[in-house]
């Protein structure tokens, strides 16, 4: 697995328009807990190595993304650092379900400092006169579960505000899972040019479901059924 990513694994994501990036219907604003906060209780300790892939967008990159996962306790933390190459990032967030993401058992947010400094000054006192977080953590609870970090929209114009003004300004990211580390792809935006980009990276791997007892008495008598014919037939 750890080979697999450090090959560079990724896949392209599906386009993303600069008008699906408001909250879907069905999605929840998640308090937002400061990533050094975090650090400073516990997170646990690590139980991968730190994997750093390529921000694959359509014929460009659009950065990278490095990730690592703690565990404490039975939660595993994903963290998930992202430095753009390209200005004004706008999105990110899982290109799957947050498996085993519960928003009020787990903590999900990034670190404070890093994004307000990823704005622009301008958009620093437009951030400080609407007196909320830099960016926001969404879930979205009803169909496809999937957290994402984004830019603010503007108070007065509605515009989302954009952040990621260059490779000096990496924002970590970070989430809680109830499931421990496998592979999946997560996607990022680009607002100026509206480019999608993806990278591979440690991600919940759901247990495989298990078949119900019932279901395995059924398979078990369909077998003791199809024992006994063969058996009525070799003894014939």
């Amino acid at each position: 697995m750890l080979d697999m990513l450090r090959r560079g694994v990724v896949t392209a994501a599906a386009a993303l328009s600069v008008a699906l990036i408001p909250s879907p219907s069905g999605a929840v604003l998640i308090p937002t807990t400061d990533y050094n906060a975090l650090f400073q209780t516990t997170i646990g300790g690590a139980v991968t190595g730190v994997v750093t892939n390529t921000i694959v967008g359509p014929g460009e990159s659009l950065g990278t993304l490095s990730g690592q996962v703690f565990m404490s306790a039975g939660t595993y933390t994903y963290v998930l650092t992202v430095t753009p190459s390209v200005h004004n990032i706008s999105l990110f967030g899982t290109g799957f379900a947050a498996a085993g993401f519960d928003p009020l058992i787990h903590k999900a947010g990034y670190n404070v400092a890093q994004a307000f400094s990823a704005f622009t000054a301008a958009n620093q006192v437009t951030i400080a006169a609407r007196a909320g977080n830099p960016l926001d953590v969404i879930f979205n609870n009803s169909s496809d579960q999937h957290i994402q970090w984004r830019s603010p929209e503007n108070d007065e114009t509605g515009e989302i505000t954009p952040w990621g003004i260059g490779t000096d300004h990496p924002v970590t990211f970070f989430w809680q899972s109830a499931y421990g580390p496998g592979l999946a792809t997560f996607d990022i935006h680009n607002l100026i040019n509206s480019v999608p980009g993806s990278a591979a990276n440690w991600a919940p791997s759901p247990p495989p479901v298990l078949p119900e007892p019932s279901t395995l008495l059924l398979l078990g008598s369909g077998l003791a059924v199809v024992g006994v014919l063969g058996w009525r037939r070799k003894k014939r």
